[in-house]
């Protein structure tokens, strides 16, 4: 899957990702307890690991409904929109 935007300050998006804890070990395998979140809002920073040349990028949205802000990655991001119009939304890639 794959969105192919610039991504700015201001702009809406909505985001998805699953937030996994360890909860026991059964035998050999490990099981995960993961809960579902979601966050729609307006980005207020987007972060890099270096001023020039940045490898990771952590963007930091004000949700909509209020709350603390969010961090999250670029892959979580679902639907991206700008001054109301949308452009682009997360898809399947095609083999």
């Amino acid at each position: 899957m794959s969105i192919v935007a610039d991504i700015t300050k201001g702009m809406r998006i909505s985001a998805m990702w699953m937030d996994a804890k360890p909860v026991a070990l059964a035998g050999v395998q490990m099981k995960f307890g993961a809960t579902q979140r979601s966050v729609t809002g307006k980005i207020t920073h987007i972060y890099g690991d270096h001023p020039t040349r940045p490898t990771k990028y952590t963007i930091v949205v004000a949700p909509e409904d209020g709350g603390p802000e969010v961090e999250i990655h670029p892959t979580w991001i679902c639907e991206i929109e700008r001054d109301g119009k949308m452009l682009a939304v997360k898809s399947a890639d095609v083999a």
